[in-house]
């Protein structure tokens, strides 16, 4: 036995060089399907499968978290919402001045409904004090009728810039 028929193990091989892309694609390609599985289309079709599963498992879980986000903001408005009347009614601001409350927190809550309730009572103290107005005399005769048009007014400026 020769020593190259002994290195490819007794059988005799010619051995051609590659010499055009032709034939190095043909040989390429003939390695290429002795290497690949037999089942692997069933595997690129199963893999394929699995990457849309897994897809779709990312899309329902990022579904999942918008929908944990929203209702997670609406009970942090309605806590919010019930700290603030809860503070209301604490301190018992009537109806028309409960847009006069507000904060984040309930004691932020709570120490604007005091603020409230003090400014509500200081104004109904000096509304019930006797000769305090807060009526503009809009004529400039001193009455406490308004005027229904506007010649008193021009008048009384008039009057008090000296023009006649």
């Amino acid at each position: 036995m020769s020593e190259e028929s002994a290195a490819t193990g007794g059988e005799s091989t010619d051995f051609k060089p590659i010499t055009t892309q032709e034939d190095f694609n043909k040989i390429l390609g003939e390695r290429l399907k002795r290497a690949k599985p037999s089942d692997y289309d069933d595997l690129k079709a199963k893999a394929a499968q699995f990457d849309q599963a897994q897809q779709d498992k990312l899309t329902e879980t990022q579904r999942l978290q918008a929908q944990l986000e929203e209702l997670s903001g609406k009970a942090k408005t309605a806590q919010r919402e019930n700290a603030r009347l809860a503070a209301i009614a604490a301190e018992g601001i009537p109806a028309e001045y409960q847009d006069l409350v507000h904060g984040e927190t309930p004691e932020q809550f709570a120490t604007s409904a005091k603020k409230a309730k003090e400014l509500i009572s200081k104004a109904a103290a000096a509304e019930s004090k006797p000769g305090v107005s807060y009526r503009v005399n809009l004529d400039g005769d001193g009455s406490d009728k308004l005027a229904l048009n506007g010649s008193g007014i021009e008048d009384a400026l008039k009057r008090k810039l000296g023009i006649s």
